[in-house]
């Protein structure tokens, strides 16, 4: 993929996380619940996870657009502010204490509950995600090799982390977009970062998994198309027996066992049409 294709494509994910984070603290500064929640039923994003949004995508942005002192010093200022409030919030979650953070820009009304247990605060899984992310972005400038691959890594975990949230939705497992059962990050919070961290694992293209997906190499086009390929069949029926179980279909040895079948069919013939790719891509050369 070309430099510029790579760069709209981070500008774009930069400007839907901002202009969707921008929406939540409208709703969190004029008390509108449907705007904290995007997806009505789901849990809202706290004003502080959509304001590291908003430095994060900010952060992200400038990276597109050449350097300079201005822009280097910027880009360091939005990236350790988003950090410190997600170390903060983090610290706050192992230490058990408050240093009115959480409620420092808007008072939270939300009754306290099982899914909300501290008022204003991001939720434990998204503050490490914050952490993490903002973690990585300040590596990105250091000149050493090694920061760069460990600021990769870390946006692979963030990618890591908001997947294991999206699939429990998805399933309905709590464990999964709870984390150890401390609050929920919320639907639009885990996409936001999901997308996010792809963006930015696109700055170094040649660092870490991102190589795999990136690479022009006829074993990366490979890779990315039986990945992408896999992950659609093994999530939907993965779907489809948690609706059969929930719904009284099959007996839950039933569904294992039939579930276990299909990924199994459907992994031999995306493997056979790999194979096939494979070998007339050899015949041609």
């Amino acid at each position: 993929m070309a430099e510029s294709q790579r760069s709209r494509t981070i500008v774009l994910i930069s400007l839907i996380t901002i202009a969707a984070s921008l929406v939540v603290m409208v709703g969190w500064i004029f008390n509108v619940p449907v705007l904290q929640q995007i997806i009505p039923g789901f849990v809202a994003m706290v004003f502080n996870t959509a304001l590291c949004f908003v430095l994060f995508g900010a952060a992200l942005l400038l990276t597109q657009y050449g350097t300079g002192t201005f822009k280097n010093l910027a880009f360091f200022i939005l990236s350790l502010a988003g950090t410190l409030i997600g170390l903060v919030t983090l610290l706050q979650f192992l230490f058990h204490f408050n240093t009115g953070l959480d409620e420092l820009f808007v008072t939270d009304r939300e009754k306290i509950s099982a899914a909300h247990l501290y008022a204003g605060r991001m939720a434990f899984n998204a503050s490490v995600n914050v952490s993490l992310f903002g973690l990585g972005l300040l590596m990105l400038r250091a000149s050493k090799k090694t920061f760069k691959l460990v600021a990769q890594w870390l946006f692979h975990g963030v990618t890591f982390l908001s997947a294991i949230a999206l699939i429990g939705y998805l399933y309905g497992a709590s464990l999964f977009y709870s984390l150890f059962y401390v609050s929920s990050m919320a639907t639009h919070t885990a996409i936001l970062f999901f997308i996010l961290s792809l963006a930015a694992a696109r700055l170094n293209p040649s660092v870490g998994i991102a190589k795999m997906f990136t690479g022009k190499e006829i074993g990366n086009r490979m890779g990315k198309r039986l990945y992408v390929l896999m992950l659609i069949p093994i999530l939907a029926f993965g779907s489809l027996r948690v609706q059969t179980q929930h719904f009284g279909f099959f007996s839950l040895e039933v569904g294992i066992s039939l579930l276990a079948v299909s990924v199994l069919l459907i992994s031999l013939l995306l493997i056979w049409d790999t194979a096939n790719r494979l070998n007339k891509s050899d015949a041609q050369r």
